[in-house]
């Protein structure tokens, strides 16, 4: 029964977190296979601002609270960088996305990079580069 219940709450938590085909809103999330960022894309999110976003955070081990980076993006490529505790956080459920691979969603493409994450707005080719090094616009 447990077991049943558990399966029922991660299928909702899937449905709720996943937009259905065609659908225009949503979340995704992933992180990078040196599990040191991790990405949250939104689209047409309500409370959010903005409501379509990336947002990505990456820290170097065992000292997140000092290291950490994180950047949003918003879909015209306006980046807003954050330094420190207040950056800190993390979404469900994240897989792996493998280096070289992709995410496309909504106006945007995240790649997972050897060292980091690169994202960009597809139509304008504009975006960030974002690894435990620090963020730089692409």
């Amino acid at each position: 029964m447990r077991i049943r219940l558990l399966l029922l709450l991660i299928a909702v938590a899937a449905a709720v977190a996943a937009p259905a085909a065609g659908s225009s809103t949503g979340v995704r999330f992933f992180i990078t296979p040196g599990k040191n960022v991790n990405c949250e894309l939104g689209l047409n999110r309500q409370g959010m601002h903005p409501r379509t976003y990336v947002w990505c955070l990456a820290y170097r081990g065992g000292s997140a609270y000092r290291t950490a980076v994180a950047v949003q993006m918003d879909a015209s490529a306006k980046l807003k960088p954050c330094h420190g505790l207040k950056c800190i956080g993390n979404g469900p459920g994240q897989p792996i996305l493998k280096v070289g691979h992709s995410i496309d969603f909504g106006p945007f493409r995240c790649t997972a990079l050897r060292k980091g994450v690169r994202c960009i707005v597809t139509k304008l080719g504009r975006g960030f580069r974002l690894s435990t090094r620090g963020l730089a616009r692409v």
